[in-house]
């Protein structure tokens, strides 16, 4: 165990069920559109062409609602 919530989590994922998953689990997603198109990844709260287009602040924690 990671010991951390999963609202404290980014994952990074290049499929569907990977992204469902993520979202089901209560974590964030970043997908990168390498293996699916990206409106298949619309579920992702971002959508990115590829893993090196992912910047630092992509990782940062959501701001407070």
């Amino acid at each position: 165990k990671l010991g951390v919530q999963p609202v404290e989590c980014v994952v990074i994922e290049d499929a569907v069920n990977g992204v469902q998953a993520a979202k089901a689990a209560g974590m964030r997603c970043i997908a990168v559109a390498q293996s699916f198109p990206a409106k298949q990844l619309n579920q992702a709260d971002r959508v990115l062409p590829g893993i090196g287009d992912i910047q630092i602040d992509d990782l940062a924690p959501s701001p407070a609602p």
